[in-house]
């Protein structure tokens, strides 16, 4: 992981306030993002394209198909930053994974106000989104899920640092998996200690985990197939700010 540059049932007052949308500000910057936004989650690839062309000079669509497909749409659930050409948002995907990203949009200060490549990462749900923490039972149980099989069974072969056993585990449960990406993941952070669970659903897990070389504090998502074996279709690992509830530990007079 790169220094940072890199479900159980919750209550209804709690998803309510999650199905939440927010005005995005009438800035050219707010303009420009609204109507990419909402090109983008209709899935209209000619559409997309247009937009691309008129705005984004001329940009390919292809990887923005791809997210698309995989994330089933954005809400803007919050608004970062905002000034007349730019803006930064914090958006929650509509498909069954809720991956929360932040999305960073400047755009020109002069007509037609064209859009910068949109930046985007994931994220950590901003704490008024936060869920409910798990219950003991419901870590038990998510822990029992096909998720959490598949996500022990990669930090395993993770922390190993043996290529081989790498491939093994890609080719049988992460086909989409880049062995040399991983490798090099391994050998950056030195593998990773798992620190919690916060949500779990039949088909996907977040947690967060630190790394073994540093405190670096990293917040990961695993999405399976719903069916046997479960393939492993999406696994991003993000690198977020230490949580509260992981407090450093002291100095001892040695460190000192």
């Amino acid at each position: 992981m790169s220094k940072p540059a890199y479900l159980p049932t919750l209550t209804v007052l709690f998803a309510a306030a999650a199905s939440a949308q927010v005005q995005i500000p009438n800035t050219p910057a707010g303009r420009q993002f609204s109507a990419w936004l909402e090109t983008f989650n209709s899935g209209d690839r000619a559409a997309m394209q247009q937009f691309a062309d008129k705005n984004m000079g001329g940009r390919p669509v292809d990887a923005a198909m791809a997210e698309r497909t995989q994330s089933g749409g954005y809400d803007v659930k919050k608004v970062e930053e905002s000034t007349d050409f730019h803006l930064v948002v914090a958006a929650q995907e509509r498909g069954p994974a809720r991956q929360w990203m932040r999305f960073t949009v400047n755009v020109a200060s002069s007509e037609p106000y064209a859009i910068s490549p949109i930046g985007h990462q994931p994220m950590q749900p901003p704490a008024e989104f936060a869920p409910p923490k798990m219950t003991a039972a419901e870590e038990a149980a998510a822990r029992k899920g096909a998720p959490f099989q598949q996500f022990s069974a990669w930090l395993e072969a993770f922390n190993s640092g043996d290529r081989d056993r790498m491939r093994q585990f890609l080719e049988a449960h992460f086909p989409s998996g880049n062995l040399d990406a991983q490798m090099n993941f391994r050998e950056r952070t030195g593998g990773f200690e798992l620190r919690g669970l916060l949500q779990a659903t039949p088909t996907t897990l977040t947690g967060l985990v630190e790394e073994r070389d540093s405190d670096q504090f990293g917040r990961f998502l695993v999405v399976v197939e719903p069916e046997e074996p479960h393939l492993i279709t999406r696994f991003p690992i993000a690198a977020i700010a230490r949580p509260a509830d992981f407090p450093r530990p002291k100095m001892t007079e040695a460190e000192i």
